[in-house]
């Protein structure tokens, strides 16, 4: 006579870890099909949002860049024609006239020092800096001289510059009387 297992009750123990076990089961279940999709698909959903807000920070950014360019370009306009900047078309022939004219201001000077070096940047907007120091007898000349190599003109346009790291250097006590030794630099902006 063959017994059946099944046909039997199961005892106290006997249940309380089929019912574990079940319990673990579903648990498992659970995490498989519910919480580790959800969690992935929620770190994915995540991702995406950042990379959508950098975007959105990226093209406000441009915007902001756009709209002040656009203020720029109307305040440029709104200048008389006289008054107006270009940034000239970098070229062998606009160094060697820009070198030129920066020697015809700067030779009336009692002593003068030069030094260009030139660099590319990404936009490819050329800087040509030009590092100088003068010695003049008097502040009204020096004024002049400044004044004359950051109105450079090529093709007949004021060329666009930027001065940096200006000083001034009276040989006696008082700037307005004496000699005096300028120094400092400017930068030439040229486009590719």
């Amino acid at each position: 006579m063959t017994r059946n297992v099944m046909n039997r009750r199961f005892t106290l123990r006997e249940s309380i870890l089929l019912a574990l076990l079940v319990v673990i089961f579903l648990i498992g279940l659970f995490f498989m099909l519910v919480y580790y999709p959800v969690r992935n698909q929620r770190a994915e959903i995540q991702a995406q949002l950042e990379d959508v807000q950098d975007k959105q920070l990226v093209a406000d950014i441009l915007y902001n860049r756009y709209e002040e360019d656009k203020e720029e370009l109307e305040e440029i306009y709104a200048l008389p024609e006289d008054e107006r900047t270009v940034m000239p078309k970098h070229t062998d022939a606009h160094e060697q006239e820009l070198l030129n004219i920066v020697g015809a201001i700067i030779e009336v000077t009692e002593s003068h020092r030069t030094n260009w070096t030139i660099s590319k940047s990404d936009d490819s907007v050329y800087r040509r800096v030009l590092s100088f120091s003068f010695s003049v007898n008097d502040f009204d000349m020096g004024y002049d001289i400044l004044k004359e190599l950051t109105s450079i003109k090529f093709q007949n346009q004021k060329c666009r510059n930027q001065v940096s790291n200006l000083s001034v250097s009276p040989s006696s006590g008082d700037v307005k009387d004496g000699s005096l030794t300028i120094s400092g630099t400017i930068t030439f902006f040229e486009v590719e």
